[in-house]
């Protein structure tokens, strides 16, 4: 169960929280989560930042019930008419619940270059870096840079 709110105080600043818990039947424990963010505007940017916690699955091999918490970070900026340039960044924390199976930290950022060739024709290029460690009963540590160029077509 969740409950939250969303306020805009300004026409620039939106500010959105939800507070909630999971009951665990199997560890008989309630687990808190959390989302909240909030995004300030500018005449041609946007600065963003959200925190969240949530429970779910840790998936993979060893899926078991964990927490994750991360921390997201957002830049935008509309270069002129055709052109935007954005830069994100996020951190992120995965735990398994009741035992010290899954304990992953991850990171990542990058940034995306977007310009509209036409009304129905964009181009978009970006590059990403992750890196992820892993501790507990399987530890690895894994880095990954993936540079992407794409157009987008749109039929009117």
């Amino acid at each position: 169960m969740h409950v939250g709110g969303k306020q805009q105080f300004f026409n620039d600043l939106d500010v959105d929280a939800k507070v909630g818990g999971t009951y665990l039947p199997t560890l008989d424990r309630l687990t808190y989560s959390y989302d909240a963010g909030l995004t300030k505007k500018f005449p041609a940017t946007n600065v963003g930042a959200r925190i969240s916690r949530f429970v779910g699955s840790s998936g993979g091999l060893a899926a078991l019930v964990s927490t994750s918490d991360t921390v997201s970070l957002l830049l935008s900026h509309q270069v002129n008419a055709a052109l935007t340039a954005t830069v994100t960044a996020n951190y992120s924390s995965t735990k398994s619940v009741g035992v010290t199976t899954v304990d992953i930290t991850s990171y990542g950022f990058g940034p995306t270059v977007t310009y509209s060739l036409t009304r129905w024709a964009t181009l978009t290029a970006s590059y990403a870096y992750f890196h992820q460690k892993s501790e507990g009963t399987v530890g690895s540590d894994v880095q990954r840079g993936l540079a992407t160029v794409g157009v987008t077509v749109t039929w009117p």
